[in-house]
């Protein structure tokens, strides 16, 4: 299939090789471990003059032993590889029904509850856009005063010059409908859409 699928008999293949390699490292781990541990009593029953352990026997019966263990280490390695395809399978088989099952009742309930699930969907979503439309209008609503940049005397909106000190005010247009701050260029409003007058 295109290259992405290993086909039967490629697979079977790798199979006997991954099995021979398997059972000599097998044997090789536990021929190291045996001749390590070996080695290891050997250098503890073997006292020098002193009554003390050879270390000479001890050291290398340890590293030995060490790479026996690691050889055994690799075999079961192999072993999970050699049966990778069973191990899925059966994961898929044990895992597909209960996903089955599980997809059956989300689909149930959807279709008893969708009127209930349709109506807390526009709830959420009706509440959402609400509560930002009123944001737009309570952020207009404090912006009512014009504070005079000269003298921070509040005016109010309307006024084109400041009742404090006599200075020019900027005038700022804002959406009628949502009390957008609106730029001189808008011709409708970024935020709702309304035409500016």
């Amino acid at each position: 299939m295109d290259g992405k699928y290993v086909s039967d008999e490629t697979y079977k293949k790798g199979q006997k090789t991954i099995k021979k390699i398997r059972t000599i490292l097998l044997i090789v781990g536990l021929l190291l471990l045996a001749g390590g541990v070996t080695l290891i009593v050997l250098g503890i029953i073997n006292k020098d003059s002193y009554g003390h352990s050879s270390p000479a026997f001890i050291i290398p019966g340890a590293f030995i032993a060490f790479f026996g263990i690691a050889c055994l280490i690799h075999t079961i390695f192999l072993t999970l590889v050699a049966h990778q395809r069973e191990i899925v399978s059966y994961q898929a088989s044990a895992t597909m029904p209960v996903a089955g099952e599980i997809g059956e009742k989300v689909i149930d309930f959807a279709d008893r509850n969708s009127e209930k699930v349709g109506n807390t969907i526009g709830k959420v979503v009706g509440g959402a856009v609400g509560g930002v439309r009123k944001g737009w209008k309570d952020g207009a609503a404090t912006e009512k005063n014009v504070v005079c940049p000269k003298c921070q005397y509040k005016n109010d909106p309307t006024d084109k010059f400041c009742g404090g000190c006599g200075e020019k005010l900027e005038q700022k247009k804002h959406c009628t409908n949502c009390g957008v701050e609106l730029k001189e260029t808008d011709k409708f409003c970024a935020a709702c859409g309304t035409k500016v007058e």
